[in-house]
């Protein structure tokens, strides 16, 4: 395993396939600032004054700081499925409550200031600790297979890469920042099939596997059993990526989340403008599988 850093992210290069890894650095200081901004709203728990019309904006100057991040990190990234599409809406809506508050609209809450404030923190560290990886269709999976038996030794050789990774460093990462916390491993695989119809004993088995009706039009039945293909191979990476996780179960205060495991069949993995040169029906770079790890502090938001 060889590992590439720069200034923006660090590259662990394992053959056929990429870990991706942003800044591995120690608490920045907007982090920094946030434990102080902790004790901060302690502080000032007791009354409606300048000291908490300081603390809103503290708050209000840091998440406008981890919005504009993850903007810039999503503007520059093509993956339509990466991890944190979904977390500038849970920004969004910190700051809209953080602004009525300030307005005078909503009672000034010290106990839900904190945990906005523990949650930003948490989702800054974790796009500047943000791991993922692509199997490549030359260490996945063949067409019409997806059993772990299918997968390549280079492939699985990725897979332990990944968990090591997560464990060696994004969680040690976590662990200077949350000492005393319950920290919470969640993975998330995205699995992709070409348009190669399934048929005889695949079609029969994507049949058993999910039965249920089929759709009557031949187009639409070979993109379901594609999709559902691609759930297959993304559960089989998921179970060999929890059977690895599963040596760390004994760590104190560390949790390994289920697997969010995503089919999405004949989609384009990523924007057909961006594939060069163009997507193909039989196209070997859609069948490919996309995991992710991040990590979460025991926060109920």
């Amino acid at each position: 395993m060889i590992i590439f850093a720069n200034r923006k992210h660090l590259t662990v290069s394992g053959r056929k396939g990429k870990i991706y890894y942003r800044n591995l650095i120690s608490p920045c200081c907007t982090i920094i600032s946030f434990i102080m901004l902790l004790f901060f709203l302690s502080a000032c728990a007791g009354s409606l004054t300048r000291q908490q019309n300081q603390a809103l904006m503290e708050i209000l100057s840091i998440l406008d700081s981890v919005i504009a991040e993850a903007e810039g990190m999503l503007h520059d990234n093509p993956d339509p499925t990466a991890q944190f599409r979904d977390i500038l809406d849970r920004l969004h809506y910190m700051k809209e409550i953080i602004e009525e508050i300030k307005k005078g609209n909503a009672p000034y809450d010290e106990e839900l200031l904190k945990k906005y404030t523990e949650k930003i923190a948490e989702i800054e560290a974790n796009i500047k600790n943000s791991l993922n990886t692509v199997l490549s269709s030359d260490v996945f999976f063949a067409p019409g297979r997806y059993r772990i038996s299918d997968l390549s030794g280079e492939g699985k050789s990725i897979l332990k890469d990944f968990t090591d990774t997560i464990m060696k460093v994004q969680v040690q990462n976590f662990r200077k920042l949350f000492p005393d916390r319950l920290l919470t491993v969640s993975v998330k695989v995205v699995g992709y099939a070409d348009e190669t119809p399934p048929a005889g004993a695949l079609a029969a088995v994507l049949s058993q596997e999910f039965p249920g009706s089929l759709p009557a039009d031949p187009v639409e039945r070979k993109k379901h059993f594609n999709e559902k293909l691609s759930f297959l191979r993304a559960q089989t990476i998921s179970d060999y990526v929890q059977q690895s996780l599963a040596a760390f179960s004994e760590v104190k205060n560390l949790r390994i989340a289920p697997t969010r495991i995503i089919g999405l069949g004949e989609e384009y993995p990523y924007p057909p403008d961006y594939a060069q040169p163009r997507y193909q029906p039989e196209d070997k770079r859609r069948r490919i599988c996309k995991i992710y790890s991040k990590i979460q502090i025991d926060s109920d938001l």
